[in-house]
């Protein structure tokens, strides 16, 4: 039973590390990803909102 026992282990052991290793970069990614997204509609909202401002500026003159 150790003969196959301790090999499976070791084994287990690896991939258990390996899979640790590929969910951290793909939570790296998604994380980077969502950063992008929201600096883009960050930086269209503050755009729209500079364009009201000065269409209201507009308007009042």
């Amino acid at each position: 039973g150790l003969v196959a026992a301790i090999p499976l282990l070791l084994f287990h052991a690896k991939l258990a590390a390996t899979t640790g290793q590929i969910v951290a970069s793909l939570e790296m990614a998604s994380l980077k990803a969502v950063n992008v997204i929201s600096d883009f509609n960050k930086r269209h909202f503050e755009a729209e909102a500079e364009s009201v401002d000065e269409h209201r500026q507009v308007s009042i003159k």
